[in-house]
């Protein structure tokens, strides 16, 4: 091993995929970086950026260096949402809603101007990015996770590849947001841009376990042989809904996750949910215990782990002792609240952006709890990680020593647009 993997941080930017709410990726890179930053700038902090669905195209919006400004007004514009979300006429029982061929229009339209319609491997040298790229997707007839990759190189590839020699950028952000089952109708249908091209047909990169693809990520930068203990990872979610158990009788103002009574349709339905969540936690988790985190021995959190996770959390909080009701609400009124932990990742009306949006500012102000990497599954405590975004947002500048420090004007600029 030479020097440089002896001594080098690397440092992974992974983003979660989510439609909507990837909206919240675009602010936290904002208060981080800068709201007005280039997107190229920003991935120059990075080594390798590893995105699924939502996040994908957030990371494309970088990739064609757009400011984290440009890539939430693309999110916050109700008739881009409208273009990518296309009812279709008929659909069973609330299940493939959307046209999976209008979405391709639509992204295409949300990118007028950039040139998405690049060849994934030649972003490098036509943009100028030394940050490897990796996108998720899952290959529909294979039945079996594909990475999509700017390097071409990257010994975690499959000697076959993916077949896709001249997979465009497009390309890869359409298959990998293609959420299956509850939203879109078809796969993905992706070619080479030859007549005589077979298509090749593709789900969501959630299908594969890869909704947080933040171990997928750390296996390509392992690859290089690098040392665990060198490597560092900003792991940014699109927001999570992680409510109490309840029991029969005690679902008070249905703020409470009840128990579903077992049925093909609600089965269905988890599985579908399921599927497209993928518990992030198990991800990052998994990504800390890697990377030689420590483990949590006593009631203290471990809060200097290799892993950064920023996500908010749709959650209720514990309400302090002899309060009339357990449990307190971060900002919002409970019909808000109810509202939002019931949105999906297809959240088109503006009433329904706007709660994420205010989801998204309560959390930067630390009234929205922030996920942890690890929590207490009964008492929603923090074990691993930060449960206020403010802190988790130290420790990573802490480990990105080249990034801005705070900047009240910034984060003024970022409130005036939530």
């Amino acid at each position: 091993m030479d020097n440089e993997t002896d001594t080098k941080i690397y440092k992974i930017l992974s983003l979660d995929g989510g439609g909507s709410w990837a909206l919240i990726q675009a602010i936290a890179l904002a208060d981080i970086y800068g709201l007005d930053t280039k997107g190229r700038d920003i991935l120059k902090h990075f080594d390798l950026a590893i995105a699924n669905s939502g996040g994908s195209i957030v990371l494309a919006g970088l990739i064609m260096d757009m400011s984290p400004r440009k890539i939430f007004d693309r999110f916050n514009d109700e008739s881009m949402r409208n273009d990518i979300f296309v009812d279709k006429w008929i659909n069973v029982l609330d299940f493939r809603k959307y046209s999976t061929k209008a979405k391709l229009a639509g992204l295409t339209k949300a990118f007028e101007g950039y040139p998405i319609d690049c060849k994934i491997s030649d972003i490098a040298g036509e943009f100028k990015i030394s940050t490897e790229i990796v996108i998720c997707a899952f290959n529909y007839d294979r039945e079996r996770a594909t990475f999509f990759r700017s390097n071409a190189k990257s010994l975690t590839a499959s000697l076959g590849g993916s077949g896709l020699k001249n997979l465009t950028l497009l390309q890869a952000i359409h298959a990998s947001s293609t959420a299956p089952v509850k939203y879109f109708d078809d796969p993905a249908l992706i070619h080479d841009n030859k007549p005589e091209a077979d298509k090749v047909r593709f789900w969501d990169g959630a299908v594969g376990g890869y909704n947080n693809p933040v171990m997928a990520g750390l296996v390509e930068v392992l690859a290089k042989n690098p040392k665990p203990k060198n490597i560092r990872a900003l792991s940014i979610g699109t927001g999570n809904v992680f409510l109490p158990l309840g029991t029969e009788g005690n679902n008070s103002f249905g703020l409470y996750k009840m128990p579903e009574k077992p049925c093909l349709i609600n089965d269905i339905n988890l599985l579908a949910g399921a599927i497209i969540s993928d518990p992030p936690d198990a991800a990052s988790f998994t990504a800390h215990v890697v990377l030689g985190g420590s483990l949590p021995l006593t009631a203290d959190p471990v809060t200097d782990g290799p892993v950064v996770r920023m996500n908010p959390l749709v959650q209720p909080i514990k309400a302090a002792a002899g309060a009339p009701f357990p449990w307190d609400l971060p900002g919002f009124s409970v019909n808000e609240f109810i509202r939002l932990s019931e949105l999906g990742l297809d959240a088109v009306d503006q009433y329904d952006v706007n709660l994420i949006k205010k989801l998204t500012h309560h959390w930067l102000a630390g009234v929205a709890n922030n996920q942890p990497v690890r929590m207490n599954g009964k008492t929603l405590a923090c074990e691993i990680g930060h449960n206020k975004y403010s802190k988790a947002v130290a420790q990573w500048r802490s480990y990105d020593t080249s990034a801005p420090p705070h900047s009240d004007n910034n984060r003024q600029k970022i409130t005036d647009i939530l």
